[in-house]
């Protein structure tokens, strides 16, 4: 949930995680769902990690709302 919210923006506006899996469905063919779903998996782990995110090492960072955000608390 967290990488799709962070993504597309969502942060504040959904929680539901129903409703954010049929966001999902919408945008992500479903012959492909299943290797989106380990792909997200993997990337959470290597990457967008809860505790300490590689942000620098990011390929999505500026999708990320979260990136803006540390950024900004940075400077």
């Amino acid at each position: 949930k967290s990488l799709y919210a962070h993504i597309r923006n969502q942060a504040e506006k959904e929680k539901d995680p129903t409703k954010i899996e049929k966001i999902l469905r919408e945008l992500i063919d479903l012959k492909e769902g299943s290797d989106f779903c380990h792909r997200i998996v993997i990337f959470g782990r290597e990457i967008c990690t809860a505790r300490a995110p590689k942000c620098e090492n990011c390929p999505m960072s500026d999708l990320c709302l979260n990136f803006e955000k540390a950024k900004a608390k940075k400077s």
